[in-house]
Order: C-alpha cells, then sequence, then structure tokens
C-alpha cells in the first residue's frame, strides 16, 4: 500500500535553504523547477529563479518548494487573510467565512493567530525533522557554525543524545544518536 515518503518543505528562499543544507549537513541538489518552467533542471543554477528543488543526503530525500508556488498548489496551505511576505499587522479578513480556529482568531485580531502567521513562522509548521545520525558529536560541532541552536546536546528517556537547531526558514532540525538499544517493555517502563 505505502511505498514511500518524502518531506515537501514550504521555504522562503529556495537558494538560501540548499545553501545551508549543502553546506552544513552534506545534502547534494537533484533537481530544481525553474518559475515559469515544469522542466526539471539537473544541474544547479544559483542565477535561475526557482519555484522548487529536490535535494538529498544518501537515503534522505527533502523536497524544498517556494511559499507562493505551494500555497498555489495546495491553496490550503495559505491562510485566508495573509499572503507570504505580509507582515503581521498585515492580517485581511477572508472573503468567505472560514470554520477554523485559526481563521477565527485572524479575524477577531487576537494574538495568538498573529504569532502563528508571522512572516518568519509561516513556513516553519508545527514539527520537527528528525535525523537519525551514528556520530552525534561531529554533527553538533557541524551545525553549532551555521545553525541556532534551539536545544543543546542532551540524553532523552528513550535512550538517544539529541541536539535541535533552527534552519533559515524556521524548521526544527533534530539530530539524534541512538545510546542505549531499549526494548518496547523498557521504553513503556520509563514513559510511565
Amino acid at each position: 500500500m505505502l511505498k514511500n515518503f518524502w518531506i515537501n518543505m514550504m521555504v522562503k528562499d529556495i537558494h538560501e535553504t540548499i545553501a545551508c543544507y549543502q553546506r552544513t549537513l552534506g545534502f547534494e541538489h537533484v533537481f530544481s523547477v525553474p518559475k515559469g518552467s515544469e522542466k526539471p533542471l539537473f544541474q544547479y543554477d544559483a542565477g535561475q529563479k526557482l519555484i522548487c528543488a529536490g535535494i538529498r543526503c544518501g537515503d534522505i530525500e527533502i523536497i524544498l518548494q517556494e511559499c507562493e508556488s505551494l500555497m498555489e498548489k495546495v491553496p490550503a496551505l495559505s491562510h485566508p487573510g495573509l499572503k507570504a511576505g505580509d507582515s503581521s499587522t498585515q492580517v485581511r479578513e477572508p472573503s468567505a467565512p472560514q470554520n477554523n480556529c485559526l481563521a477565527h482568531h485572524a479575524m477577531n485580531g487576537e494574538d495568538c493567530a498573529r504569532r502563528v502567521f508571522k512572516p518568519d513562522t509561516m513556513t516553519s509548521g508545527t514539527f520537527t525533522l528528525h535525523f537519525e545520525t551514528d556520530n552525534i558529536n561531529a554533527v553538533a560541532a557541524m551545525v553549532r557554525n551555521t545553525l541556532e541552536i534551539v536545544r543543546d546536546l542532551h540524553d532523552t528517556f528513550y535512550g538517544t543524545r539529541e541536539i535541535h537547531v533552527r534552519d533559515p526558514n524556521g524548521y526544527v532540525l533534530c539530530f539524534g544518536q541512538e545510546k542505549q538499544k531499549m526494548s518496547e517493555t523498557q521504553l513503556w517502563e520509563r514513559v510511565h
């Protein structure tokens, strides 16, 4: 039934994101799609205005898609009263009533909605991307020089050593290394 899974991340600047993931994490460019075209390029061209790109590191593949392009293709991702590039004070009333909590808060001018849709958080979502590594100390040294640390190296109750950082789009990336193998029973006992 299900065969594969990858992430399609909404990003503010594809070139900046590609550079960050290449320089910091060793990802490589696989393809990119220039604005106004549906023909993918397999040779990276930093001079092209891109709407989409694929990057890879080993078996990990990530699709990067420019905000407006992704919101156009999947309208459910765009806030009814805010478009990419707006400031948090430019929330407009949607043209049609919305039946979701965030739209309600935005129409009523409540602070929680304004925090959620600030331009610097429009792309980051409410999830973290977890990467498993076999050398957490080397990864931590690599990311410390280029990315904001949001939670430094720490040991978890589920047997890993992790570090959390923020990428240029606000996504929180977690890198972890298993310190000790735990059975489901051991994990259950630690949680409860």
